[in-house]
């Protein structure tokens, strides 16, 4: 039971007084547990008005959560932020210190939140879906979210109500104490020193209210990191295969900037299964070289130094070199530099001025629809074009099937679009297979003067043939024009015959080599 203190005199007073002063409540409490700048607030607004999924998201106000928006602005700021930066506790509302807190405490602990970070870093259109997934996620649990007792009551709310309860005894406290000072009677001294008893009980009353609180949001932990964990990992598969096709098709990786192309890309990109099984390739290939491009120094006169990969020990990055340190790892060094895996240094070397186009042909019969062959040709196609576009070259993509299937794609750096690689990309002829239209459409391309000393690269299942008089034609063109055709052959289980030796300088085939190590050498090399 609560026994009153008897105040004797004004000196024992200010003492309790001086004490219940502190916890006065700061004008300034946010709901939001993350501080922003306001361009990033700018930028989100931007996406919450463009983003179909974040728009839906927000529309929802699940009942005993009344700060769901506020967690939404949270994770979007978690998400796109470089380095999110907390407010001090004693900025934040009770509601964002039981329910915010322990929910970011324990996303920060769970293994998608590091990937979460660095996908989304930058990116707002990705930050603003990876926040709406994971939402989504939470209202399928808002129970887990909030802290209950005894008769499920809202604790949060409780302590809130109370709190405001306390601070209106408080400013009663403050005028009766003006009063005194006015004029120090003996009735007005009792008058508040009843008022200082009752925000005492109050006052104890509210710290037993914070300890139920904190026991109430320790018993929710096991609930709430179940419902983190699902929401964060929804969050992970829905922004990397978003990431994937916007890498893939999108012209700027990592834009800093909301645009409506993001959301084009995207529709387009999603209504084809085509384009989305090429993305799967395509996108990590364009992230590896956007990091290779970022990673390479200029010096001097056009001396270039970077990073590659190979097989030379003496370049060999001492990241890599650190494998040979303990008798357990040696072996995985070993085995990647047989594969010609380990990272390297590479040599400074003068820039050639004398860089060819490149030609690009790929095989549109329907034998190449099995196994995702058709995507895997196409992705190496147009990750050739995003590579020597990125360094002033044309390129040219010939779509071949049957004799009379033969187009062409020609792509000059600067006046193409996204669009344009897409619907290049979207071509599929579904015909029989047919190698000398589409060596003829490439020798003509030559010809014209379109493009020059190309490297021709010939993308295959290798189910055809070409006549001895086609073969030596060819093989004049192109020591006229100075090129060289690279064959690759989709071949990985077959291992047939091919007829590929004839007229290739050199060939590739995904019976020998995986095709993440061709898209290497093609690509990184």
């Amino acid at each position: 039971m609560y026994r009153p203190i008897v105040f004797i005199n004004m000196p024992a007073f200010m003492k309790a007084y001086q004490e219940i002063q502190k916890r006065k409540e700061i004008s300034a409490v946010s709901n939001r547990l993350f501080q922003s700048l306001k361009l990033e607030d700018q930028i989100y607004d931007a996406a919450a008005r463009k983003v179909p999924h974040l728009k839906e998201i927000l529309k929802c106000k699940p009942r005993g959560l009344p700060i769901f928006q506020d967690i939404v602005r949270d994770l979007f700021q978690c998400f796109y932020s470089l380095k999110p930066i907390r407010r001090p506790e004693h900025e934040l509302s009770i509601a964002a210190r039981s329910i915010s807190a322990p929910l970011f405490a324990q996303f920060e602990k769970d293994a998608d939140y590091t990937r979460l970070q660095s996908r989304c870093r930058g990116r707002s259109f990705l930050a603003a879906e990876g926040a709406a997934e994971f939402a989504e996620k939470l209202l399928q649990h808002p129970q887990d979210l909030v802290p209950k007792h005894g008769s499920q009551k809202d604790m949060a709310q409780v302590l809130e109500q109370q709190e405001q309860i306390f601070q209106k005894m408080l400013k009663t406290l403050d005028y009766k104490k003006a009063l005194y000072d006015k004029e120090s009677t003996d009735e007005r001294f009792r008058s508040l020193s009843n008022q200082m008893n009752r925000m005492l009980h109050k006052a104890k009353q509210l710290e037993d209210l914070h300890r139920i609180l904190n026991d109430s949001i320790s018993a929710a932990s096991h609930s709430r990191a179940q419902t983190v964990q699902q929401a964060a990992e929804a969050a992970e598969q829905h922004t990397q295969g978003l990431k994937t096709l916007l890498d893939a098709w999108d012209t700027e990786l990592r834009s800093e900037q909301f645009g409506e192309i993001d959301m084009e890309i995207l529709n387009r990109a999603q209504s084809s299964d085509l384009l989305a099984r090429i993305a799967r390739y395509l996108g990590p290939c364009r992230e590896l070289m956007h990091e290779q491009r970022n990673n390479g120094y200029t010096y001097r006169r056009g001396e270039k130094c970077g990073i590659t990969r190979g097989a030379q020990i003496q370049q060999a990055l001492s990241s890599e070199l650190a494998y040979l340190a303990h008798p357990v790892t040696a072996p995985l060094f070993l085995h990647k530099m047989s594969r010609r895996q380990i990272r390297q240094y590479q040599r400074r070397e003068r820039i050639s001025l004398g860089a060819g186009d490149v030609i690009v042909c790929v095989d549109e019969s329907g034998s190449t629809e099995s196994d995702d062959k058709d995507a895997w040709a196409k992705a190496v196609a147009y990750a050739l074009v995003d590579k020597v576009g990125s360094q002033g070259r044309r390129a040219s993509v010939i779509h071949f099937s049957s004799a009379s299937e033969v187009s062409e794609d020609l792509f000059i750096p600067g006046q193409y679009t996204p669009e344009d690689v897409m619907n290049s990309a979207r071509h599929f002829y579904r015909g029989g297979t047919d190698y000398e239209a589409p060596l003829r459409k490439a020798v003509s391309t030559l010809d014209s003067g379109v493009l020059s000393k190309a490297d021709i690269v010939f993308i295959t299942d290798g189910q055809c043939r070409v006549s001895s008089d086609f073969q030596d034609w060819l093989c004049a063109k192109l020591a006229e024009h100075r090129a060289s055709i690279t064959g690759i052959l989709l071949d990985s289980g077959n291992s047939f015959e091919f007829s590929l030796k004839g007229f290739c300088k050199k060939i590739y085939r995904t019976s020998e080599l995986a095709p993440s190590e061709i898209l290497s050498e093609l690509v990184f090399t």
